[in-house]
């Protein structure tokens, strides 16, 4: 398991998780997007945040096999995450990213949100890559036939 710890100021209610240096890594959101919680495309994961902007601190793991969701979370998402080269990723926040190197590898993203100004990135490397909102607060109403079509802002 390899495990980093980041503090970066989130705003526009998002969070992004993209390759390094990629070219436009925040996406429009649409009406679809916004209800479900999240914005995707190949090489970019945009997820709106539970708490409001501001400073938030980050946990960014990676673990073989499968991991129980926290007990505490109150949203929770997963999205397949395919990160073809070793080029890391990176993670943050419009104006504030951090950037982590990365095994290459095909992963489930998991995005778990805590009722803090805190949440946890985790990428499953055995996991079979999905879309599923396994733990849903009342801001997602979307929680099936989700929009995947995400475009660059």
């Amino acid at each position: 398991m390899d495990r980093t710890l980041i503090d970066v100021r989130l705003t526009r209610r998002q969070i992004v998780v993209c390759w390094a240096a990629m070219d436009s890594p925040f996406s429009a959101w649409s009406e679809r997007q916004i209800a479900q919680g999240f914005a995707w495309r190949p090489g970019s994961a945009s997820f709106r945040l539970y708490q409001e902007d501001g400073p938030h601190q980050i946990q960014v793991t990676r673990v073989r096999g499968y991991q129980l969701m926290a007990a505490d979370a109150v949203r929770v998402i997963e999205v397949p995450f395919l990160l073809p080269m070793v080029s890391g990723i990176e993670v943050g926040g419009v104006g504030d990213t951090r950037m982590i190197a990365w095994l290459p590898g095909s992963y489930l993203l998991r995005a778990t949100f805590f009722d803090s100004p805190r949440m946890e990135l985790t990428f499953l490397a055995d996991a079979e890559p999905r879309f599923a909102i396994p733990v849903a607060d009342p801001a997602i109403t979307r929680l099936a036939d989700f929009d995947l079509a995400a475009v660059a802002a």
